[in-house]
């Protein structure tokens, strides 16, 4: 029987622990389909947490287990790791196909396929420069079928015929972009993840340390934020409440007893939101999930609390009307001033529903002017901060400041050049890839924190990420010394310590 091997590569910008959900809900394409192959998941990221010998440990599975193919899935903050593992991968193994795919893959694989057609045979996601709506697991279906039917050599004999497929013509020497299927409206319903294998450092101190489990119970945006490429990628799918309950009957059975719904907006349809909260207190988890405050009311709110909530994530952003609107979280003051007063009320209705809060603030974005966009100031910086530390109820304030993502329009729009480290040329995914720099000569524009001040770590930045250019050490020591003196100063003024500051690398 062929086998697969999929990847999660580490990485040590996570700030929540949580799972990637990628690999596993691939296996399941499989194994729902009932096609021949094997596979088999190895989690680096959780040898990384554990400091262990990842990239040892990686050689000895490749050794050990002789995959035929390789699938690693990646985040733009991965790119360098995801590409030393594919060097590795056809290093130790003569003839492994290895194919990448994940976020950064959607919207940057022509960069990947430019850089590294001799490591990586192809990618799913797109070519820069058409929208794309690839579901990972129709490729990975028809990549796992062609495997079955006629191994490695027939797999690279038909790469014309996966959707989303890009890859490198080599006779031609340009890059092929396959057009997308369309997604059957029930793919999520019969894909989602099981035998999931508990590991403590998944889970959340919120949920009391219980063992947690992570899954999409629905997936994408209607948003058009300036900052995410979610929309331009995807649509909004949303998974029965049926096929919930088998999941989350499946996964109590494995000895799960907390969730984490992974969506970007848990809440994007209330009613169903309800539904799958009963379910999930009815089956006995304790659950959290992300929203927007847009996107809930105050039935809404109780009935999770009453329903076991023990988290809401809601990314507030900013408490300026200029700067949402330099985000598109919003389209006019108007809408602006109307969100900050719906968040008001927000905070406030889950303090009274008992479900623990954050608040969510980016940093070192645009604000809105009368006829272009300029670079935040220092003082809507302070402005969001006093608007968020003020909410009733706000459990934890978390900051951090703007990676400019391949995909965005801060990444793509000419408008946004008084940010963009490139200025007016687009920040494609290239330049978050260190063989880019090699090739093109062109100065590294990434953070390498380590070479200006461990602060970049308290707003959740790493070595290799391209940032604006706000992103300066003195600016980030001024932002977080103010933070810290007005969430103290508002703890003084309620009378105790209801807010914590939750930074990483910096105690409350």
């Amino acid at each position: 029987m062929r086998k697969i091997l999929l990847v999660k590569p580490p990485f040590n910008g996570l700030t929540y622990p949580g799972s990637p959900k990628g690999p596993e809900l691939l296996r399941a394409a499989v194994r729902a389909n009932g096609i021949g192959v094997e596979t088999m998941i190895t989690d680096l990221q959780l040898s990384w947490q554990r400091k262990e010998d990842y990239l040892g440990q990686f050689a000895q599975t490749l050794e050990g287990w002789k995959p035929d193919l390789i699938g690693i899935t990646n985040l733009s903050a991965q790119v360098d790791i995801a590409n030393e593992l594919a060097v590795i991968s056809k290093d130790t193994l003569k003839g492994v196909v290895v194919v990448k795919g994940g976020y950064h893959e959607s919207a940057s694989a022509d960069w990947t396929m430019r850089l590294h057609h001799d490591v990586v045979d192809f990618c799913i996601g797109s070519d820069g420069k058409t929208t794309t709506r690839v579901e990972g697991e129709l490729a990975f279906i028809r990549i796992a079928r062609l495997l079955e039917e006629g191994g490695k050599e027939h797999l690279l004999g038909n790469l014309h015929s996966i959707p989303g497929a890009v890859y490198m013509d080599m006779e031609r020497k340009r890059i092929i972009s396959n057009p997308p299927l369309d997604t059957p409206k029930n793919i999520l319903d019969r894909v989602f993840a099981s035998g999931l294998i508990h590991a403590p450092e998944y889970d959340f101190p919120i949920f009391d340390l219980l063992p947690t489990a992570h899954a999409e119970l629905s997936r994408g945006c209607p948003n058009r934020c300036n900052y995410c490429a979610a929309a331009k990628t995807f649509g909004v799918r949303i998974r029965s409440v049926e096929s919930i309950e088998r999941q989350l009957k499946m996964l109590k059975k494995e000895g799960f007893r907390a969730f984490y719904a992974d969506d970007s907006n848990f809440s994007v349809n209330r009613n169903w939101a309800k539904r799958v909260a009963t379910s999930l207190y009815d089956i006995g988890f304790v659950w959290g999930a992300n929203s927007r405050v847009e996107l809930l009311d105050r039935e809404t709110i109780l009935h999770f609390g009453r329903t076991g909530c023990r988290y809401l994530f809601t990314g507030l952003e900013s408490g300026v009307e200029a700067v949402l609107i330099g985000m598109n979280k919003v389209r006019d003051s108007m809408r602006a001033g109307a969100y900050l007063e719906k968040a008001q009320k927000v905070y406030a209705w889950l303090s009274e529903a008992k479900i623990p809060s954050a608040a969510f603030l980016m940093f070192g974005g645009v604000r809105e002017e009368s006829d272009c966009y300029s670079p935040e100031t220092l003082e809507d910086v302070k402005a969001s901060i006093r608007f968020a530390a003020g909410l009733k109820g706000l459990r934890y304030l978390s900051m951090n400041f703007l990676r400019i993502l391949p995909g965005t329009r801060f990444a793509e729009d000419p408008a946004f050049s008084c940010i963009r480290p490139t200025g007016k040329k687009p920040l494609h995914g290239g330049y978050w890839d260190s063989r880019f720099y090699e090739i093109s000569g062109e100065k590294d524009i990434r953070a390498k924190r380590k070479e200006k001040s461990g602060i970049f770590s308290c707003f959740e930045l790493e070595d290799d990420m391209p940032l604006t250019t706000l992103a300066e050490p003195g600016y980030l020591a001024e932002i977080l010394a103010f933070a810290k003196s007005e969430v103290d100063a508002q703890n003084r003024k309620r009378g105790q310590h209801e807010t914590k500051l939750s930074i990483v690398g910096f105690k409350d």
